[in-house]
């Protein structure tokens, strides 16, 4: 039975239609991506920088490579050549007054010096953007205490979390300068890589998975996990909690493993100090690859939209750094000190006690187990002390009887001297207390009087100060006028510069009493002279 022609032509009109409707239909859009893989490369390559570097030398990249970037900031129009021979001639004054050997340990004072020394470099950029976070870091300059007073801030009332939390913000600061300069401006990337990435081993515009697949950190992060669900906010979390779990137990096993080395170190003389500075490189590299790895799974946090958490994981891989860097000290500098003290230990037992106080400044309720194993390693010389005390004791007997009877003999003679002198003696001495007890309440009045007076003087400047100074960051939106800053400077000027000028407020001295008492103590001497 044959088909209709009217019924192949409705079929022909649908099969037509709907091959139409296939063909031009629009694409399945993609998912976006949570993870902007250019910033994970800056945080990358910070981590991969700290841990193939030593402290001196990831210090001096550190310090060279954010003036680089002010320089090139400053001067848009050079070369390559030109950028090249800046980044090297700055890099040769930091190396030549910093050299290898320095008797600077810590970060921040290599950064504090480093920085001096630009200033030695002609057109060194000392004033950009980047040098002046770092000094500003380093100082704790833009540092809030949390009553947000001025004068708190010029007291130092700051925590010493709060100072490194700065110091680590500004170096990751230079770290992501230079890599967005070098993704986007080729002659930078060719200065950099020939100043400094030759040496390590990485270009400045390195990708994250270039830089996650470096032998410096894959044993540490491994990216491609997370990317591959870059896409899926949740599932990406569940990876980062995952990872992060796994580091952090790591991190605490290898943690336990050293404290227990450092409760049995005992003293190596037979093993060469360059050996022994070479397994601490090696546990160094460790700890600066769990940093990175932690540092990475912050930045998976934020980009999942958790603030709080990537703050807060920031903040324990900041402290876990400092305990193990300052165990890794310990370590060494116990392994290192020799049975008898010569010459060079005596200088090398500077390292020691800075290590051993960074430590017990880090964990000042951890147990008495650092003095345990310092008492337990001079429990010998006190036992050859004891002996000598022993002996010297016998021989100082003899004389020491000979000198009692002499001592007893005078003291009687003395005695039958001093009788009557002593009954004068004690009036004298009660006299001068009295007197003493009256200067001391006038003085006390005096300076209560004084302090309340300078208070007076100071109290509409410090009002002025804590309403104008970063009045922007507490009024975020309102404009600072011109007549605010007036106002402000009316009190300012006056304070810094009108008051020390004057004479000001003062106790005065009064003589007589002065005299009088300068007189019984004269009179007490002379009594007991007699």
């Amino acid at each position: 039975m044959g088909v209709r022609p009217g019924r192949r032509l409705l079929a022909a009109v649908v099969a037509v239609t709907t091959g139409i409707t296939l063909v031009t239909a629009p694409p399945a859009v993609a998912e976006a991506s949570v993870v902007d893989t250019a910033k994970l490369a800056d945080v990358l390559l910070a981590g991969y920088v700290r841990t193939i570097d030593d402290t001196k030398t990831y210090t001096k990249h550190l310090v060279a490579s954010a003036e680089l970037l002010d320089w090139h900031a400053t001067h848009p129009g050079a070369d390559q050549k030109t950028l090249t021979d800046h980044f090297e001639l700055v890099q040769g004054a930091i190396h030549d007054a910093l050299p290898e050997r320095t008797s600077l340990t810590e970060d921040h004072e290599i950064a504090g010096a480093a920085l001096s020394v630009l200033h030695t470099v002609p057109d060194a950029a000392v004033r950009g953007p980047e040098v002046g976070k770092l000094l500003a870091a380093l100082i704790a300059r833009d540092v809030v205490p949390p009553t947000g007073s001025v004068k708190d801030r010029l007291e130092s009332a700051l925590r010493i979390s709060s100072w490194r939390a700065g110091l680590e913000s500004a170096q990751a600061s230079v770290w992501s300068g230079v890599g967005k300069t070098a993704r986007s401006d080729a002659k930078f990337t060719a200065a950099w890589d020939d100043g400094a990435g030759k040496d390590i081993g990485i270009s400045a515009r390195a990708s994250a998975v270039q830089l996650s697949n470096t032998t410096v950190l894959q044993h540490h992060l491994k990216i491609e996990p997370f990317l591959e669900v870059q896409t899926k906010p949740d599932r990406l979390r569940i990876v980062t909690d995952e990872a992060m779990a796994d580091t952090i137990r790591k991190t605490v096993d290898q943690r336990n493993l050293w404290f227990n080395e450092l409760k049995n170190a005992k003293p190596e003389p037979g093993k060469p100090k360059e050996d022994l500075e070479a397994e601490q490189k090696e546990r160094q590299k460790w700890i600066d690859g769990a940093k990175s790895a932690l540092d990475g799974y912050a930045f998976f946090l934020g980009a999942v939209g958790d603030p709080g958490a990537e703050r807060d994981l920031k903040a324990f891989a900041s402290g876990a750094l400092q305990v193990a860097t300052a165990v890794n000290e310990c370590i060494t500098a116990f392994k290192a000190i020799d049975a008898v003290f010569s010459m060079a230990s005596v200088a090398f037992t500077g390292n020691v006690l800075s290590a051993v106080s960074t430590l017990v400044g880090l964990f000042a309720s951890a147990g008495p187990s650092v003095e345990e194993l310092i008492l337990k390693e001079i429990e010998a010389l006190h036992k050859k002390l004891d002996e000598l005390k022993e002996n010297m004791n016998e021989r100082f007997d003899a004389i020491d009887r000979r000198l009692s009877a002499m001592y007893t003999e005078i003291v009687g003679q003395l005695k039958r001297l001093t009788g009557d002198v002593t009954t004068v003696k004690n009036n004298l001495t009660d006299v001068a207390g009295q007197l003493t007890r009256i200067e001391d309440r006038v003085d006390n009045i005096g300076v209560n009087v004084t302090a309340a007076l300078a208070g007076l003087y100071a109290k509409d400047a410090w009002k002025q100060a804590d309403a104008k100074i970063d009045y922007l960051r507490y009024h975020p939106g309102d404009e600072f006028t011109y007549d605010m800053y007036k106002q402000a400077e009316e009190e300012f000027h006056p304070a810094g510069v009108d008051l020390p000028k004057s004479e000001g407020a003062y106790v005065p001295s009064n003589e007589r009493p002065q005299r009088m008492v300068r007189s019984c103590r004269t009179c007490v001497t002379s009594g007991r002279s007699a």
